[in-house]
């Protein structure tokens, strides 16, 4: 099997009224490419409990991985994902809200750079409470982890893999694209945003509300703690 340019892991939670139409969307529009691509389908909490993990390749083109796991988390499914990826780029995004066409752009742009993470940065938000809600996230996200970005959760992102080799991430839950960020602060990685348009859901619920986002702004500096705990205790042992 080929060794693809693009890994692009595509979680879904609670998705199931529009997952299969996502997926052949993902399929037939990504070959615009004209690079070699394999789609990590990361089903995002499984409900039958009596089922393992499984990691499923499917012999198809484009190769699709199907990996279902028990337990959901944003930072967990994608960090499965990245696991399983043999891309040169690896990329992830929201599958209920990415437009392709958004994400083939940033793809391109990624494609040219392989020193920099490319990313989506919102410019229009749905509603005044929202962009309140995403400007103090990102502000605080800028004060305890110095990432000087417009939109820390916006996806898609891509990141070449030989700097994803070089990335440690100690959470797997909603904090994951913070700490994806504050990764590239830490080794001086150059974080490029591309504005992307907002898009309606393209099925079920929000998962996201006032509760999450501030759950969220909470939990920071938890994760900053976690971060130089980690480092300590890493370099503690190296030495």
């Amino acid at each position: 099997m080929n060794t693809p340019v693009f890994s692009i892991i595509l979680p879904f939670y609670k998705q199931g009224d529009h997952m299969d139409r996502v997926i052949e969307e993902y399929k037939a529009d990504l070959r615009v490419l004209n690079d070699p691509f394999e789609l990590i389908i990361v089903i995002n909490g499984q409900v039958d409990a009596s089922q393992d993990m499984t990691t499923e390749i499917v012999s198809q083109d484009p190769p699709i991985t199907r990996i279902v796991l028990k337990k959901a988390g944003w930072g967990l499914a994608v960090r499965c994902g990245m696991n399983a990826a043999r891309g040169e780029y690896v990329c992830y995004t929201n599958t209920a809200r990415t437009f392709v066409e958004e994400l083939i752009k940033i793809l391109r742009y990624a494609r040219v750079n392989d020193s920099a993470v490319v990313k989506g940065a919102r410019l229009i938000r749905e509603n005044t409470a929202r962009k309140l809600i995403s400007f103090i996230y990102n502000l605080e996200n800028r004060i305890l982890l110095h990432t000087p970005v417009l939109d820390v959760n916006a996806t898609p992102k891509v990141i070449p893999k030989k700097l994803l080799d070089t990335m440690t991430f100690v959470t797997d839950d909603e904090l994951f694209c913070a700490e994806v960020m504050y990764n590239c602060y830490e080794k001086f990685v150059p974080i490029i945003e591309v504005p992307i348009k907002w898009a309606q859901r393209k099925g079920g619920k929000s998962t996201t509300n006032i509760k999450t986002a501030l759950r969220l702004s909470s939990k920071l500096p938890f994760l900053k703690y976690r971060i130089c705990k980690h480092r300590k205790n890493t370099t503690s042992k190296g030495s």
